[in-house]
């Protein structure tokens, strides 16, 4: 990392994570980490980079995840089965398939949420702790985060339990 590096329009990722369940449930807060320094555009190896440990689902979830980051991005090791939905089953490919087509919904918000970034110096995403910052739940909370003001994400981060709560803000 290089303060003001910013400016030039990079982009970082999150390293080669493991496919897993853990290095899935990491990736919100390195979103935000790099939000907080400065880095508007933050990138993962969708599914995890190495490790053979995925299922269907771990990979449904980490297409989801990616959906609602600035750089979205399937990637792996040549000794890895590929992230290609088609090789993942009928039921996981129709659900990446959906998150793929949120995320070409999702790009022109993303376009107007990078150019008011450039301008404000506003991140494009939030901790819920940036607009409730004596909330101690919204201190604490590092699995959902806001795109913009106005759009909160709280992706599904594990097998088990199969729901999730998410905590609303007063």
């Amino acid at each position: 990392y290089t303060p003001g590096m910013q400016r030039y329009g990079a982009a970082v990722w999150t390293g080669d994570q493991t496919e897993s369940w853990e290095a899935l449930q990491r990736q919100p807060l390195y979103l935000l980490a790099w939000q907080q320094a400065g880095v508007g555009f933050v990138t993962c190896d969708t599914g995890g980079f190495r490790g053979g440990g995925e299922t269907p689902e771990l990979l449904v979830r980490w297409y989801q995840l990616s959906t609602f980051m600035s750089i979205m991005r399937v990637h792996s090791t040549k000794t890895e089965v590929p992230h290609f939905p088609w090789l993942w089953g009928a039921e996981a490919e129709v659900a990446m398939r959906k998150a793929m087509n949120l995320r070409y919904r999702f790009i022109p918000m993303l376009y107007s949420l990078a150019h008011h970034q450039y301008t404000s110096f506003e991140a494009m995403f939030h901790p819920l702790l940036y607009f409730w910052p004596e909330d101690p739940h919204a201190q604490v909370a590092t699995d959902q985060w806001f795109v913009g003001r106005h759009l909160m994400v709280a992706p599904m981060l594990s097998v088990f339990p199969p729901w999730r709560q998410v905590y609303l803000p007063p």
